[in-house]
């Protein structure tokens, strides 16, 4: 069961777009960690949360049928603790 999640974005602007990636950082209740990042994708605003929501969903530590549901909703309803952030960097290497 999950403990926290937290959630770290990068957006990068090419002039047309926004780029965004995600690492997001779950923290189970037995103490385990299970981190990863979302590749390059298109984005603007906080997309970089919905990203690293499929990413969840994606390896099974988000349930499928919440897929959608908005994370903080979810977090709140599960007693799971959420922190989400995001810079915006000057070149797309740092993404």
């Amino acid at each position: 069961m999950i403990a926290s999640i937290v959630m770290i974005g990068r957006r990068w602007f090419d002039g047309c777009n926004t780029c965004t990636t995600t690492e997001v950082v779950v923290t189970n209740r037995d103490g385990s960690i299970v981190s990863g990042k979302t590749s390059l994708t298109t984005g603007y605003g906080d997309y970089y949360i919905q990203a690293g929501t499929e990413w969840l969903v994606s390896e099974g530590l988000f349930p499928k049928e919440a897929d959608g549901c908005v994370l903080w909703h979810y977090c709140r309803e599960n007693n799971i603790a959420k922190f989400c952030t995001v810079a915006d960097v000057s070149k797309k290497k740092d993404l």
